[in-house]
């Protein structure tokens, strides 16, 4: 049972209650036999609607098929991933260069005589 609200001013306007049928529809199911069923449960025997994950996942597997038989065929990668692959090297590359300049800068401090010994 539900009622129907009617807000008003005051947000509380009571109404009479009604009762909410299902949406019944004729359809046959898996073995043939005329049923009657709710919109929810034709589409659980249709199977048809998938969902986002679903789908989504369907789309990783096909692309892992796709590359593991250009794997196979000898066939090379795909651009995007060798940029990918150069970015990497660009990034390890500078960062090798940073921590080198670094180093050097710390041996030549290291290596600076102090002003001990001096006096004005």
């Amino acid at each position: 049972m539900v009622g129907h609200r009617k807000l008003l001013r005051g947000h509380y306007n009571p109404t009479n209650w009604s009762r909410k049928y299902p949406n019944l529809q004729k359809t046959r199911d898996k073995d043939g036999k005329r049923i009657l069923a709710c919109i929810k449960c034709l589409r659980k025997l249709s199977g048809k609607k998938a969902t986002k994950a679903a789908a989504k996942r369907a789309a990783k597997e096909a692309a892992q098929i796709a590359r593991r038989k250009a794997v196979k065929s000898g066939a090379k990668k795909t651009q995007g991933a060798t940029k990918k692959k150069a970015k990497k090297v660009k990034e390890k590359k500078f960062v090798k260069k940073k921590i080198a300049k670094r180093a050097a800068a710390a041996k030549k401090k290291a290596n600076k005589p102090g002003k001990k010994g001096k006096k004005k």
